[in-house]
């Protein structure tokens, strides 16, 4: 099937292959329907303009492929055409919402023509999208973001997958004029930025970025001054964003700030998060601030680094003005260890900084992009000094899940750090509502799944929270054992005789 043109009616598309010969637009009030498994291939250097709404519903074994027949000379900029312009958003939220789910967005391009803002998804002014459990791969955009641009848009960003990106400012998603998206679940790998946000740029924006890996991005050398940094994320221009229960391993920033930084009046939320082995280069291994005072609680520095990795530096405050909260936290070093510009002091609230080794299961082995972070498993052992030495400060706005979706108040208190260690194995786990649920339970070896969403994805972990596999199938076959099993942020124990 070949298509180009207008799209002035409801459609759908069930065909194996569709060959997009042209420019695309779906008018105001129609929906286009995608099923599973169609491969959408633009043959040319086309873009997408929609009005009205898209339905892409993908499955685990048949995603849907948004990608180019023409990826030779794909990074070359001085061949500006190779590649798709993406898809630009700017719809009335009285249309019907744009669901994307298990879709693949690949070799979207913009060079250096400044008069196409080419990004994977380009969103002005709405709020009604989702993504989930979709791959963004080998997108390139030499002057702003290659995969998610949002303008004044607050959409959901769910349990999907950022690789190999590279772009100018956010090499995965910048958010821009009053965003406030939910970013939840995602994992960001090895994404570059030359400026400044290796994964995430936000500017003027209100994020919520909860349950997220970040792993191996980076920026490059920079000597643009001090507001170029953020290897994994930067929040600045008063963006107030709710970063909790990350993981920020091996990012490495050129400048400063190896795992993120937060500059102009960007009085961030930063909680149990675990930010280890990143690498900024002029200092702030792992949080760089400049003119601002987030609040800061419960979470891990270690291991990050500054140079060539020649000296521990957990945080760096560039200016006097940068008061940040601090409760609860391990510093490698402890605040003998936090690093000041010239003449800076800090003279704000410590409460319980803490200078233990956190124990972790197993480490990459060193900090930057050198390192794979992905390889590390950041789970506290037993004996981790970081179990239930969080706050109890029952005002605090402390998160109810960990990482991957157990209750967090498993012990006497919170832990520090993004993994919250099980005593139970089981017994603290958050049982699941109509949902979803597992039957038979306990099971002699097979369970079925029943869910309101039937193209979900279940994650099952071994009952030590070691990630097993990730399935839509709706029969699985498990060995004996006891097991956690996750769907859509929430989990229930299985057990196999």
């Amino acid at each position: 099937m070949n298509f180009s043109g207008f799209i002035t009616s409801n459609q759908t598309w069930s065909v194996d292959t569709v060959n997009i010969t042209g420019n695309v637009q779906i008018n105001d009030g129609v929906t286009l329907n995608v099923s599973q498994g169609c491969k959408i291939l633009m043959t040319g250097f086309y873009k997408w303009t929609i009005y009205g709404a898209i339905k892409a519903l993908g499955t685990n074994n048949a995603p849907i492929f948004f990608t180019s027949n023409d990826t030779l000379n794909f990074w070359d900029l001085s061949f500006g055409n190779a590649g798709w312009k993406g898809m630009y958003f700017e719809v009335a939220n009285t249309n019907d919402s744009t669901i994307f789910e298990h879709c693949i967005f690949s070799f979207v391009k913009r060079g250096g023509d400044s008069n196409n803002p080419n990004s994977a998804f380009h969103v002005t002014n709405m709020n009604k999208i989702r993504i989930s459990h979709c791959q963004f791969t080998n997108n390139f955009n030499s002057l702003g973001c290659p995969a998610i641009l949002l303008l004044n848009s607050s959409i959901k960003i769910l349990h999907s997958t950022f690789s190999n990106n590279s772009g100018d400012i956010g090499g995965c998603i910048s958010l821009m004029l009053g965003s406030a998206p939910l970013i939840h679940g995602n994992t960001f790998a090895n994404n570059f930025a030359k400026r400044n946000g290796g994964a995430i740029s936000s500017q003027s924006s209100f994020p919520i970025i909860t349950n997220n890996g970040f792993y191996n991005n980076s920026i490059q050398l920079s000597n643009c001054g001090p507001a170029d940094g953020g290897g994994a994320l930067r929040c600045t221009n008063g963006t107030i964003a709710y970063i909790a229960n990350n993981v920020f391993s091996n990012n490495s920033a050129g400048s400063k700030g190896g795992a993120m930084e937060c500059l102009y009046g960007s009085h961030s939320i930063i909680e149990n998060n675990t930010i280890v082995h990143n690498n900024g280069y002029l200092g702030g291994g792992g949080l760089y601030l400049f003119e601002s005072s987030p609040i800061i609680r419960n979470t891990i520095f270690w291991g990050n680094t500054r140079f060539n990795s020649n000296f521990s530096n957990q945080i760096m405050f560039f200016t006097d003005d940068s008061e940040p909260i601090i409760e609860h936290c391990v510093f490698q070093g402890g605040p003998a260890d936090f690093m000041f510009a010239s003449g800076v002091t800090y003279s704000g609230s410590v409460g319980s900084v803490y200078n233990f080794d956190p124990l972790f299961v197993n480490t990459s082995g060193g900090s930057g992009v050198g390192f794979n972070g992905l390889s590390a498993d950041w789970r506290l052992q037993q004996t981790s000094p970081c179990i239930d030495a969080g706050t109890n400060n029952t005002q605090a706005s402390i998160p109810t899940n960990d990482f991957w979706g157990g209750n967090r108040f498993s012990g006497s208190a919170i832990d520090i750090g993004a993994y919250e260690f099980y005593k139970g194995p089981f017994t603290q786990l958050d049982e699941l509502t109509s949902d979803f649920f597992v039957y038979p339970n306990p099971s002699t070896g097979i369970i079925y799944v029943v869910s309101d969403q039937p193209n979900s994805i279940l994650d099952v972990f071994s009952s030590e929270g070691k990630h097993l596999l990730s399935t839509s199938d709706k029969e699985i076959r498990l060995d004996p054992g006891m097991y956690i099993v996750r769907m859509q942020g929430r989990v229930k124990k299985v057990v196999i005789d």
